[in-house]
């Protein structure tokens, strides 16, 4: 064996056999055809060109409706992403709110009444205006303890007196000597 390769055999070329078109005749002018194939041709045209333009109205009437149906729908769904990014940073600021009252130390029963009072769009915002309304209420407290009524007359004796009843009757009788 040799290191050297062989030389492949020459290829051989094999004519083809090209098929030439026979020629096609001229056509004729329309002028010069027979009047009934005048005719025939004038009516196939004007057939043509009637679906032709039919075609076209059809294919711009459901254009325009599926372009009018699109923005209707687009419109919907537009109008209907705005309103709730609308609810959603209303309640943001609601919370917010309520986080303020509950900071400035507001009872959890009066929270939300609270908040309905504050004012503003930012946390820093509606601290503020929280520690002024609690301020200017001189702050808010939980519901005023009750104090029972006492006989506070120079000769009473500071205990508790029942508004109604005897109890009272007695001690008006006393005071007035009746």
């Amino acid at each position: 064996m040799t290191d050297t390769p062989t030389p492949a055999a020459p290829a051989t070329v094999v004519p083809a056999t090209v098929a030439v078109p026979a020629p096609v005749s001229e056509p004729q002018a329309v002028d010069q055809l027979p009047e009934w194939a005048r005719t025939a041709l004038t009516k196939a045209n004007s057939e043509a060109a009637k679906y032709r333009t039919e075609r076209n109205d059809a294919v711009n009437t459901v254009k325009t409706d599926l372009t009018a149906a699109f923005e209707t729908q687009l419109a919907q769904v537009t109008a209907a992403h705005e309103a709730t990014k609308a609810d959603l940073a209303k309640a943001a600021v609601d919370m917010l709110k309520v986080q303020a009252a509950l900071t400035a130390d507001v009872p959890a029963a009066s929270a939300l009444e609270f908040a309905s009072l504050l004012q503003g769009n930012t946390p820093e915002e509606i601290t503020a205006h929280a520690a002024k309304v609690k301020a200017l209420f001189g702050g808010v407290s939980a519901a005023p303890a009750r104090t029972p009524a006492v006989d506070l007359s120079p000769s009473g004796d500071n205990n508790p007196l029942a508004l109604n009843g005897d109890p009272l009757l007695e001690s008006l009788k006393n005071k007035l000597g009746i």
